[in-house]
This record gives structure tokens, C-alpha cells and sequence, in this order.
């Protein structure tokens, strides 16, 4: 889905630093309207593996409790898409990525005529991933480079990273 967005901000100023968008509206200078597009993924069903950095301040126990009982609503990208089904995190221990990406999880079934329209019937997995384009040995692969990665979050600038991308008609359908 893609969503064209405005916001008004005001004018540059180097001596007052906004911490909230109240302080920006409360100026008393003109503002300024930014125009920028974004575009959100939608109808899908996810599987997202998270794993602990060494600086982490949480275990994979408190997230998995945080995501099960959350303290704001949760929504995909914009408040306008919130999760169509519960979530169901699940602690797993594998050596590599994508081994716990493929790992079996409870099905989702249909539980009337006009849900299995929306989850399809052509089982296919994309993998998404950054780093080595050898992580996933398939010559299918394509890489893009979105414009996604944050500079300046006060004047909405990003810079593109590269991202790798391998469709498949099935999981094990992937060489390693």
C-alpha cells in the first residue's frame, strides 16, 4: 500500500532543539509542508527472527512477553494497519538464521470461505536479509537498494542499503 504523506514542520532554526511536535507547531514562525510517499506491505503472513546483540538490555523471554501483552497498540508501519491475527512468539535456539526462519510453526487455517481468499493457496516463502549475498546460495536472488536507512530524522532524510531478496515456491526449495 502506498501512502502519500504531509506534515508541516517549521523552519530551520540552529539555536531551538524540538523534543516534542508540540514545540514544533508552537513556534510562532510560518511552517513549512513536506510531501513524501511511503509504501507499506500488507496481506502478508511474517516470520521474523530476532536474536540478542551483545549490548542487549532485555532477554528474548521479556520481548516475547512484551510482544504478547504490549503497552500501545501495535500496528504495521502506520496506525491504520494493525496485525490482522494474534502474534505467536516463539522462543527457538538454532545455529543460523535461516534455520529458525524455516522451522515449523502452527499453521494457519482458513476458518471460512472468504479467509482462505486472502491466505492464498500457492505456499512460497520470500527471505529477506542485508549482509553477504552468499548467505543464501540460489542465482534467483535479487538485490535492491531501498531508501529506508535514516540520516536525519528532523528533516526526514535517508540514505539506501542494500537488501537481498530470494522468492521461492517452497522453504526447503533453497540451497544453502
Amino acid at each position: 500500500m502506498r501512502d502519500y504523506h504531509t506534515a508541516q514542520v517549521p523552519s530551520h532554526d540552529k539555536k531551538r532543539i524540538h523534543r516534542t511536535r508540540q514545540s514544533e507547531l508552537k513556534t510562532g514562525k510560518k511552517l513549512q509542508t513536506v510531501l513524501s510517499k511511503r509504501d507499506y506491505r500488507c496481506d502478508g503472513l511474517w516470520v521474523v527472527a530476532v536474536w540478542l546483540s551483545p549490548s542487549a538490555t532485555m532477554s528474548l523471554n521479556e520481548f516475547k512477553k512484551a510482544l504478547l501483552k504490549p503497552v500501545y497498540p501495535l500496528s504495521l508501519g502506520r496506525k491504520a494497519c494493525p496485525p490482522a491475527l494474534p502474534l505467536q512468539p516463539t522462543l527457538v535456539a538454532n545455529a543460523d538464521l535461516k534455520s529458525a526462519l524455516d522451522m515449523e510453526f502452527p499453521a494457519i487455517t482458513a476458518s471460512n470461505k472468504s479467509d482462505s481468499l486472502w491466505l492464498g493457496t500457492t505456499p512460497y516463502v520470500t527471505y529477506f536479509w542485508e549482509g553477504d549475498v552468499g548467505e543464501i546460495n540460489d542465482e534467483r536472488v535479487l538485490t535492491t537498494h531501498p531508501w529506508d536507512d535514516p540520516i536525519n530524522r528532523s528533516r526526514w532524510q535517508f540514505k539506501q542499503r542494500v537488501m537481498h531478496q530470494l522468492t521461492v515456491e517452497e522453504a526447503n526449495d533453497v540451497s544453502v
